[in-house]
């Protein structure tokens, strides 16, 4: 039996309350699943908070509450594969710390000056650093990233409620 198609779907994102397609996002990838997965995420609504270098120096390296800061790029495989980990890192360190990320494409030089050199790069920020470097964390599972903060940064426990905004 041959089988062929004449056609292929189309995938389309439409953020909150758009209407037409002028609004949507159209994949235009091969059909390849981590194409589709690496075109997807940044659609995706997330618990980690988009960071920009306008932001980065006030909100993480001076600011009075510690952060979590993935740096990485959209089409990376392995910072694709560690995205779900820094979701759940989001939800289970909220009431602890900030978690964020950033785009290295779109923020080159931020981090050149925070000194990444691959990709995904996972960086805790304790409270007022004053350094753009912050101390360099090994990528791994959500699980033992909170265990290894928690171990290693006793006080974690202890900080109050981060207010939601």
């Amino acid at each position: 039996a041959v089988v062929s198609t004449q056609s292929t779907g189309t995938v389309r994102v439409y953020s909150a309350g758009s209407t037409g397609r002028t609004r949507s996002s159209q994949y235009k990838g091969w059909g390849q699943l981590h194409d589709l997965k690496g075109w997807s995420l940044p659609h995706l609504p997330s618990d980690v908070e988009t960071l920009v270098p306008k932001n980065f120096m006030d909100k993480v390296v001076r600011s009075q509450t510690p952060w979590l800061v993935e740096f990485y790029t959209p089409l990376c495989g392995p910072c694709q594969r560690f995205t779900p980990e820094m979701e759940k890192l989001a939800v289970a360190l909220k009431k602890q710390m900030g978690v964020g990320k950033v785009n290295c494409n779109d923020h080159y030089n931020l981090c050149y000056q925070a000194k990444i050199s691959g990709f995904p790069a996972l960086y805790f920020y304790p409270t007022s650093q004053q350094s753009i470097v912050g101390i360099e964390l090994e990528t791994n599972t959500a699980e033992h990233i909170e265990n290894y903060l928690h171990r290693n940064f006793p006080h974690l426990k202890s900080l109050p409620v981060r207010d939601e905004l």
